[in-house]
């Protein structure tokens, strides 16, 4: 089973997504975090998201303060186990440089609208005969569902993370 790792980069009170090129194999056309798959080199997950956040959008490491990392989750159909990382971004504006190859578009969206019930719905999905339920979130005609919606779901619940990052 491969293993990932992405960052929730919190900037200016607003979460950094990307929106996956569309001729990517794996998972193409999606919004999700940045991050990626383990590479031996990385030799800890947490370089891992650093490494392919810097490779996707173009923020050095040096920019972000890591304030936690979440549980691991579990994506249902490339069966992808993925650690979340949170980061701060240390910068007041921040000079994004979009890989191209991977990355067509940056979406930075308010903690405010997410956590808003009117941008988001629960939808429940059938998977290996279970049902599951999932929120999905909109945001100017962009839907953000499958793994980054249930780690925006965890990460939007811990209260105490929020309240550091919305005061």
């Amino acid at each position: 089973m491969k293993i990932a790792a992405v960052l929730i980069l919190v900037y200016n009170r607003s979460i950094v997504f990307i929106k996956r090129n569309k001729k990517l194999k794996v998972h193409p056309g999606e919004i999700s975090f940045p991050g990626g798959i383990f590479e031996p080199k990385d030799k800890h997950l947490l370089n891992t998201a650093l490494r392919e956040t810097f490779e996707e959008i173009g923020i050095n490491p040096v920019c972000i303060k890591i304030i936690g990392k979440m549980k691991t989750f579990e994506t249902f159909i490339t069966r992808i186990k993925v650690t979340p990382f949170i980061g701060i971004s240390k910068e007041k504006k921040l000079n994004f440089f979009i890989n191209k190859k991977e990355v067509e578009n940056i979406l930075i969206i308010p903690i405010l609208h997410l956590l808003d019930n009117k941008n988001k719905v629960i939808v429940p999905l059938k998977f290996n005969d279970k049902i599951y339920y999932n929120t999905f979130y909109y945001y100017n005609n962009n839907l953000i569902w499958g793994a980054t919606s249930r780690i925006l779901d965890e990460f939007l619940k811990d209260k105490n993370t929020l309240n550091q990052l919305l005061n």
